[in-house]
């Protein structure tokens, strides 16, 4: 038998501390445009946290075009998935890290 004891109870706003992870996130070429990028910038400044974001934006010309922003941590809140998810034919994918 297993048991697994935790070494600590934390609280869900405590989470954004010691969670870690990778953020990605699939768009289509004709939803990444100056006011996409605006509105994402800002929702990445009011969440910060220690997840990395890969952006993959679908392109008819290329394949696909991936973004990877070293110095731009984001939280994954439930503000950033609600404006991913407005996005038509958009894909979010989380991966965690402790």
């Amino acid at each position: 038998m297993l048991r697994i004891v935790p070494r600590k109870i934390l609280r869900f706003t405590e989470l954004n501390r010691y969670l870690t992870g990778e953020y990605f996130v699939r768009i289509p070429e004709e939803a990444f445009t100056e006011e996409f990028s605006s509105e994402f910038t800002e929702i990445m400044n009011k969440f910060p946290g220690k997840f990395g974001i890969h952006i993959t934006i679908e392109s008819k010309k290329y394949k696909s075009l991936n973004l990877h922003p070293r110095t731009l941590k984001v939280f994954p809140d439930v503000a950033l998935h609600r404006f991913l998810a407005k996005i038509e034919n958009s894909n979010q994918r989380v991966s965690l890290s402790f």
